[in-house]
């Protein structure tokens, strides 16, 4: 599967139809700009991208590290594909307000959360080999 077609499939940019016809799009996400790896790679980054949803992980079968560092995502949602191999995920100033859905990743080593707006810290239990937690400035009241 060519990269075009893989970036395709696994990134979702809202109102990126509507925005393509208009001079201003220069700053704003366009899939065929992105870079993508291989399918096949451990390391998938995707920082930077202006990505608001994740679909379709199932095209990186062999993701060990995950990088979706300062994009528009506000749910975690779609781990699911990759549960059985994903060791880091780095969520890193999104707009995430809510811990959840990590249920899956009972594999996860490394998670960072940093600079998004979480209030509680909730739903980890699952992450039995968690070993990094990073909630660096986030909304947090209460440890």
């Amino acid at each position: 599967m060519d990269a075009a077609k893989c970036a395709e499939t696994v990134i979702t940019s809202e109102g990126n139809a509507a925005a393509e016809n208009r001079e201003d799009k220069l700053e704003a996400y366009e899939i065929d700009e992105v870079e993508v790896p291989d399918c096949g790679s451990e390391d998938i980054d995707f920082e930077h991208c202006r990505i608001k949803s994740i679909n379709h992980l199932n095209r990186f079968p062999n993701v060990k590290r995950l990088c979706l560092r300062n994009n528009l995502i506000k749910c975690l949602e779609n781990f699911t594909p990759v549960a059985s191999t994903l060791h880091e995920l780095d969520l890193y100033d999104n707009q995430i307000t809510k811990i959840e859905n990590l249920d899956s990743l009972v594999h996860l080593t490394v998670l960072d959360l940093s600079f998004n707006r979480i209030k509680h810290i909730e739903n980890l239990d699952a992450l039995v080999c968690l070993r990094k937690l990073f909630l660096v400035h986030n909304r947090i009241s209460k440890i």
